[in-house]
């Protein structure tokens, strides 16, 4: 945790540096660089328990590297739900409660008998608004889809070992959910509506742990796994051959069958694009 704060800031520093041309270009240069650490970062110790761990030697707890990496994983997915929504909750409570206090803090008001009276600021609404922390629409948004994507990566690279992962992860998203409408509605200032395209190079960033995730499963299933201790490496490999090969077969179908959008967007979409094309050209 320590560390991806540490990591946050000097990613920021080094775009700065940079100094790219357009707000897009420097999102996804951030963007590129906070996938890279967290990937390392956050799931290190699991491909350590997971890979390489018995392969070198060194004991599993139980004898059994299978658990210790179920255990491993629940303990992180259920401390980062609880940190990090704390963490941010609480430090723009206290951001909050040090405006607040600065702004309201006695002043002394000299009267007509020439005595000083110590009287405390009455902040109205639109003040009480001001002070509130700062909800920065690039780097906050940022902020948001990181912890999705480590959330997504913890689900996707070993649900293998972890298949009721998937019930954490909805209490997690609800419990997200509520706690960033808290922070928006109650302790941070309106933030500006903007429109987007799309997600940006999230979704590259989605894509990618999600092609990783197929292999990182086929090797927890014929690797990882006791129950695959009686066959022979040549065996384990082919299944994992196959299952590799079914498995980005069906990833291909399920992709092209599923749309990106309802049919009622994309025909609006295409009405908007007819209007616009006999208006400009």
């Amino acid at each position: 945790v320590l560390l991806g704060y540490f990591y946050d800031d000097l990613a920021k520093r080094l775009n700065d540096y940079e100094n790219w041309r357009t707000d897009t270009e420097y999102e996804d240069s951030l963007i590129s660089k906070l996938f890279v650490f967290n990937f390392v970062n956050s799931y290190f110790p699991s491909f350590y328990i997971a890979f390489i761990k018995k392969a070198i030697g060194d004991k599993c707890e139980a004898n059994s590297c299978m658990g210790e990496l179920s255990s491993t994983l629940v303990i992180i997915l259920v401390t980062k739900l609880f940190i990090s929504k704390f963490t941010t909750i609480l430090t723009n409570r206290l951001l909050w409660i040090y405006s607040y206090h600065q702004e309201t803090k006695n002043t002394s008001v000299s009267s007509k008998n020439k005595n000083k009276q110590n009287i405390k600021k009455v902040l109205s609404q639109a003040e009480n608004e001001y002070i509130l922390p700062y909800y920065d629409r690039l780097l906050g948004s940022i902020g948001d889809y990181n912890e999705v994507s480590i959330q997504y990566g913890f689900l996707t690279l070993f649900v293998a070992a972890t298949p009721f992962a998937v019930f954490l992860a909805y209490l997690a998203n609800y419990i997200e959910i509520r706690a960033d409408g808290y922070k928006l509605l109650k302790y941070s200032r309106r933030p500006f509506p903007h429109g987007a395209q799309d997600i940006g190079s999230w979704y590259t960033v989605f894509e990618i742990i999600s092609i990783i995730s197929v292999f990182t499963n086929a090797g927890i299933v014929f690797y990882t796994m006791d129950i695959m201790n009686s066959l022979s490496n040549f065996v384990r490999l082919w299944l994992a051959m196959v299952f590799l090969f079914l498995a980005f077969v069906g990833r291909f179908i399920i992709h092209l069958s599923a749309n990106d959008s309802p049919k009622a967007v994309s025909i609006q979409l295409k009405r908007n694009e007819f209007i616009v094309d006999k208006l400009i050209n």
